[in-house]
């Protein structure tokens, strides 16, 4: 969607493909291709390939980010990614405009905002944490 219009600037997968193109998405995740990328390259691209399926009609992108943050913490990145939604939330614009490079066929955008908004939230959730430890 264009942030400033409103305007859907993407087109989706008719309904009758969206169950074989998630199956497709869990097979790439699962195959060893995806072992030699880093697991936040990994959770970007699952990501972003999970919106453009776009397998709900409302809140995909909430559920994509959901997802991603179980994948993200499933790694080990446990506390720092609790604060990982409302930091999207706050940089919407930016947020859809790298989603929208890598529609064009880049994808670096996208995972340099992932890698500086998971930075973000580890120092957030460390001064948050830092407010209860003595």
């Amino acid at each position: 969607m264009d942030i400033e219009t409103g305007e859907l600037v993407t087109h989706f997968p008719p309904d009758d493909q969206v169950g074989a193109l998630l199956d497709a998405l869990l097979l790439w995740f699962h195959s060893r291709k995806v072992e030699a990328l880093t697991i936040v390259e990994r959770a970007a691209i699952f990501h972003y390939e999970f919106t453009g399926i776009h397998p709900f009609r409302d809140r995909t992108g909430r559920t994509a980010r959901a997802l991603m943050t179980l994948i993200l913490r499933r790694e080990g990145f446990e506390y720092k990614v609790l604060v990982l939604q409302q930091l999207f939330d706050e940089r919407r614009v930016e947020y859809i405009k790298t989603l929208r490079a890598a529609d064009k066929g880049n994808l670096t955008p996208w995972v340099i905002f992932l890698v500086e908004t998971l930075h973000a939230a580890t120092l957030e959730t460390a001064r948050l944490l830092s407010r209860f430890v003595e």
